[in-house]
Formats: C-alpha cells, structure tokens, sequence
C-alpha cells in the first residue's frame, strides 16, 4: 500500500462563542479552515479576507492569522490540520489559498467525516477525507474577499445557490433562461457571470452533473439506458449517449 500524501496532526469542529477571537503566529503545518454558518473575517499575513459560509481557506505553516466575528452572526467553523508529505519528507507546496464553495452541505460532510475518522484514529480514512477535500476545494472559484462590493459578494451567493440546485437534482434544474428570469437577469448576462466564477460555462456544469449522476445510476440500478436518460430530462436516448460519451470517454454500455 502506498504512503500517505498527507499526515494528519489535528481536527475540529467549532460553534464559536460570542466574544470568541483568533490571534495566532501560525501553525507548524497546514490548516485547512471552513466556515459553515455566520459572518466574520480573518487576516491572514495583514490581509483581510470576509468569510461567510461556504468560505474556506488554506492557511500555510508560519501565518500570521486574526480572525473575528458578528457576534450576531455566529461562525461555525471546521478545520483539519494536517502535512503534506512525499514519502517521509514533508512538503510545502501551497501558499495562502482562499476559495468559495459551491455544495457548501457536501464539503461539510466530507468535514464532518474527516474529523470523525480522526476520532476513531482512522488515519488511513482521514487522509482519503483529505484528499476529496483538498480537490474539492481547488476545484471551487478563488475568493479574494476583499474590496468586494455588495453586488459582487450577491453575485457569488447567486452563482452558489445555482450550483447547489444543480448538484442536488440535477435532473430537476431548469435551463438558463427560465433561472435568468426567476432571478432577474438577461440569460447572456448570467452565463456570462456563471462562466466568470466558477470558471466553466453553465451547459458543461449541468452536462457534467447530469452525466455523473448517470454514472451512479448505472452502477447501482437496473434501470436501461432509455429509462436512465429519460429520468435525467433527456427525450432522446441517441443525445444522451453522444453527451455521455463526450463527458465521460465511453458508452454509458461500455461504462456499465
């Protein structure tokens, strides 16, 4: 079996106080650090980021960090400590990363997993955990959370909310001019801004999501093909294996 590309050292899971406060010098390691609920901010080397929930940031050894909240606002926070590692020597290959994540309630079960794990001394498990969150977590937007005017952070929250439906039920999501008029927008202008902040087009994101949940479909049901199409809104079979076979490299037969 191959070592681990990660050491895990802690794990936690915090529903701050109301006067709670973060002053550290920073860290031996990396801190991976997730905000599920409240508002608040965290400077990082002198530079202020605003978090809300779906923020979440990788905070390198040596950090500089103060954190603070609306006491209002509450944050809840997850955060797993661990070390990169080639072999037995440690790496560090990552400098401050702040990104915004879009299936905020996947990530924090894939949190709430990890930490779990930790607890059972499952390190093997937790640095699995680690490694789906890590690529989760590059795979989302950057979030400079600053200077950020009101519409931009809208925008985000927006754009996230989208994703959300879309991973949820992908099979249910309407197309981009029925959610452009039930949120206000020109369909242009809202491909355009879903294309910005999450760095693909909105047609490949619902493809992408459609075709994943046939995937599992076709692992773990009996249904055909036909009837697998069907259930994810497509009409005709024919297209369904075409975009299957773009997406995925294969027949969904060939998969199966």
């Amino acid at each position: 079996m191959p070592e681990n590309k990660y050491q895990p050292i802690s794990y936690g899971i915090h529903y701050c106080a109301p006067d709670w406060e973060w002053r550290s010098k920073g860290f031996e390691d990396y801190d991976l650090w997730a905000v599920f609920g409240g508002d608040g901010c965290i400077a990082l080397n002198g530079r202020e980021y605003k978090v809300t929930a779906g923020s979440c940031v990788l905070i390198p050894p040596h950090t500089d960090i103060h954190g603070r909240q609306d006491p209002c606002k509450r944050l809840e926070v997850c955060n797993v400590h661990f070390k990169f590692m080639n072999g037995k020597k440690e790496e560090f290959p990552y400098g401050i990363e702040v990104r915004r994540i879009s299936d905020v309630l996947f990530f924090k079960s894939l949190f709430e997993r990890t930490v779990g794990y930790g607890n059972m001394s499952r390190s093997d498990l937790s640095c699995a955990c680690i490694d789906i969150l890590l690529n989760e977590f590059f795979s989302s937007p950057r979030d400079d959370g600053e200077g950020r005017s009101p519409a931009e952070v809208e925008h985000i929250r927006c754009i996230s909310k989208i994703c959300g439906r879309i991973n949820e039920a992908p099979e249910t999501c309407v197309s981009l001019s029925s959610l452009a008029l039930e949120l206000g927008y020109s369909a242009t202008y809202l491909g355009k801004l879903f294309h910005k902040i999450m760095g693909v087009g909105f047609s490949d994101y619902l493809a992408n999501a459609r075709i994943n949940r046939a995937k599992m479909l076709l692992v773990n049901t009996e249904m055909s093909v036909a009837e697998i199409a069907q259930s994810l809104g497509y009409y005709d079979p024919c297209h369904f294996v075409k975009q299957f076979k773009k997406y995925a490299g294969c027949t969904p037969k060939n998969f199966k």
